[in-house]
């Protein structure tokens, strides 16, 4: 007995999987959406790279590289051991609170309680410390007291300077202008990317792009400390350098293993999703076209069951013998006649 004249929902095909996440058909393909992708990875690769430098040159971060690499470049301890005498005499031929190093290259106060009772490690610390932060906030300039000194960058000297120079607010302040202008330029590769793929290839395709973003960082900055680490001497500028080089690329490098993870995860999502489509119905996008329709009245009208006449129906029902069996001539009139309902029947006495 067929009740269903339209389509069965339940024998219906699943949809095609360009046609699970989108009610239209995008008109692209992978070729051109390749442009994208490109624009995606080296969007998101400044991005990591602005968002690091943002990172490293945070000021809680930046005092203890800026530390180790100012007393490399002042040669502190050295100072601290050969002038702490003339510091004192310098102490009592004034009565300035402060009185500045002798012989020290940045513009460092010292109190005078400070240069007569500290230890040389006590002053060593306040020295850096105060140094550091001068640097934080002046950069390279801080280290030209006389607006007149000349360092070669291309020495080993002038190469760390110019590094720990780079460590300040300002480079901070524009690494965060970087950071928001990159992300935009992320965000709109990244919808770019979606509206020129298929179905769960936009998945997919993001992955891609993250995943070649972060593995052309960690090729950079893997082959940046490899080199840097090949690096030899003895000179204690060179060694200072190998460090302080090696401690800003540790930021990156694990930035960019996170985006790697995260771009091996996304790749993975796409099949996971064309599984699920094809696999729960509900997860997957059925056209209007393909929508199951429930049986309706007009559905069983052609039905042999219901296209019998009513004397059938009447016959089947056994409504002949019922009439047989209860016809009208067994209630004839003079069953019910008036003389079995006289009066005497219901006399007065019965009553009371």
């Amino acid at each position: 007995m067929q009740r269903v004249s339209g389509p069965d929902y339940r024998r219906m095909p699943p949809a095609r999987a360009r046609q699970r996440l989108s009610h239209y058909d995008q008109g692209s393909s992978d070729l051109g959406a390749f442009g994208f992708i490109a624009f995606l990875a080296i969007a998101l690769f400044l991005l990591v790279v602005s968002v690091s430098c943002q990172q490293a040159t945070e000021r809680t971060e930046a005092m203890d590289l800026l530390e180790a690499g100012v007393a490399t470049l002042t040669e502190v301890d050295l100072v601290v051991a050969e002038h702490r005498d003339e510091l004192r005499q310098l102490v009592g031929a004034t009565d300035d609170p402060t009185v500045p190093i002798p012989g020290y290259p940045l513009d460092v106060q010292l109190t005078r309680n400070e240069a007569l009772n500290a230890t040389d490690d006590q002053l060593r610390g306040i020295i850096l410390e105060r140094s550091a932060l001068l640097v934080y906030e002046d950069g390279i300039d801080a280290f030209d007291r006389t607006g007149s000194q000349s360092i070669g960058t291309l020495s080993s000297e002038g190469l760390l300077q110019t590094l720990v120079g780079q460590l300040s607010e300002t480079t901070n302040q524009r690494a965060e202008i970087a950071t928001w202008l990159f992300l935009a330029l992320t965000a709109i590769a990244a919808v770019a990317v979606v509206i020129r793929s298929h179905d769960f290839r936009r998945v997919r395709n993001l992955g891609v792009g993250i995943l070649c973003a972060a593995i052309a960082g960690l090729v950079l900055v893997g082959g940046v400390r490899f080199l840097i680490g090949q690096v030899g001497g003895n000179d204690p500028f060179v060694e200072e350098l190998r460090r302080l080089i090696d401690d800003l690329a540790a930021v990156p490098f694990r930035n960019f293993v996170v985006i790697s993870v995260l771009g091996v995860f996304v790749v993975l999502l796409a099949p996971v999703l064309q599984l699920l489509a094809r696999t729960v119905p509900a997860f997957g996008y059925v056209p209007a076209g393909a929508r199951p329709s429930f049986p309706t009245g007009a559905d069983f009208r052609d039905d042999d069951d219901f296209d019998e006449p009513a004397a059938e129906f009447d016959d089947e029902a056994g409504w002949g013998d019922f009439e047989d069996d209860f016809g009208a001539e067994d209630f004839e009139a003079e069953d019910f006649e008036a003389d079995d309902f006289d009066d005497d029947d219901f006399e007065e006495d019965d009553l009371r």
